[in-house]
């Protein structure tokens, strides 16, 4: 199901669609219909390589609900700096308890609506709030400051692929460093990502 929030007196859709890894699989499922149109001679190639990711992505899915189960069900609740995780969360069983900002990064959250987190941090009673890649860390930094919680040691990776090489250079490795992240900062135990080829 679709999600959408209202931003400026309009509803609009959650572009965040690929935070859910069976989300992922039904686009690479379009991917290879369209270049399939495209260049029909390579439908063998693009069959096979969508074939084989599809699996991985299948795999990843099954790894990202068992390694949320890790977490005591009490403390299943993200806070962010922006709603970012409406698709994870309601993939994967953690419930968005609170962002310092809407959908789109470019808002600046007023000083009441960073004590209106505080608070309601502290009346949640999570373990650990959550910075992302793309968005200054300095307010959700005072949030887990004022609210006396941590602030995980790894950001989110949200709105963007991390630079080659880095533990988020793919979407793969965006989903299985967001869920370590996750599960280490709300009491889970890890376990590394192993899909089986």
């Amino acid at each position: 199901m679709a999600i959408a929030f209202r931003l400026q007196g309009e509803i609009v859709p959650d572009p965040h669609v690929w935070g859910n890894a069976e989300n992922a699989r039904a686009m690479v499922n379009a991917i290879q219909d369209a270049l399939i149109e495209l260049s029909p001679e390579d439908k063998e190639k693009f069959t096979q390589n969508a074939t084989q990711l599809s699996k991985e992505l299948q795999q990843l899915d099954s790894w990202i609900k068992q390694e949320i189960a890790t977490i005591p069900a009490d403390k299943r609740k993200l806070i962010t700096t922006h709603d970012a995780f409406q698709y994870y969360g309601r993939g994967y069983g953690i419930a968005i308890a609170g962002t310092l900002i809407d959908i789109s990064t470019e808002e600046q959250p007023s000083a009441q609506i960073v004590q209106l987190l505080v608070e309601s941090v502290k009346k949640i009673g999570v373990p650990a709030i959550f910075a992302e890649t793309t968005i200054n860390p300095a307010l959700i930094t005072t949030v887990a400051q004022e609210a006396g919680v941590k602030l995980a040691p790894r950001q989110l990776y949200s709105d963007s692929i991390g630079a080659p090489g880095s533990e988020g250079d793919s979407y793969i490795k965006i989903m299985e460093a967001n869920t370590r992240t996750i599960v280490e900062a709300l009491g889970g135990k890890y376990t590394p990502f192993q899909p089986q080829k």
